[in-house]
């Protein structure tokens, strides 16, 4: 038996997620699971992922908006000369969330911020690490993993 568990950050809403991982495992009856398939299955009220939606369509509407504008914004880059005269493509803006407020900045700002580079290199440290343990067994990498391994303390240490 699979022990399922929600990432950290998930607005699990005091659903189990090993009852979900079980029902997601029913619904892939082997294959695969199309998100069409989940949102079908979550429309019963007596199904278990039915809390993790929001069906209120108006509510809805404007979260899937939300999402749109946090698209656009990331999706939005800026050329800048380098050392050599040469334009490099950057992200305009990054992501500077906190539990309380969803927010972007320049990466400019956001990097001349002692508190908020902190926040960004830990982040970023952070989805670096998952994307290790995602792959580790995956033997190609091994010298990406041992560099990361050397890397990792400065940035622990600030």
């Amino acid at each position: 038996m699979m022990e399922y568990r929600w990432k950290q950050g998930f607005p699990s809403k005091h659903v189990d997620p090993q009852i979900v991982g079980e029902r997601l495992e029913v619904l892939r009856d082997g294959g695969i699971i199309e998100p069409e398939h989940v949102v079908n299955a979550a429309r019963s009220h007596n199904d278990c992922m039915h809390p993790l939606f929001e069906w209120e369509d108006g509510l809805a509407a404007h979260e899937y908006r939300l999402e749109q504008a946090r698209k656009l914004v990331r999706s939005v880059t800026v050329i800048i000369m380098n050392d050599a005269d040469e334009p490099k493509e950057y992200r305009a803006f990054v992501n500077i969330s906190t539990p309380e407020q969803s927010a972007y900045t320049t990466i400019q700002a956001a990097m001349a911020d002692p508190g908020t580079r902190e926040m960004i290199l830990k982040r970023a440290w952070g989805e670096l690490a998952a994307w290790k343990r995602k792959y580790e067994d995956l033997r190609e990498f091994a010298a990406v993993f041992k560099a990361m391994d050397k890397v990792e303390p400065k940035i622990a240490n600030g």
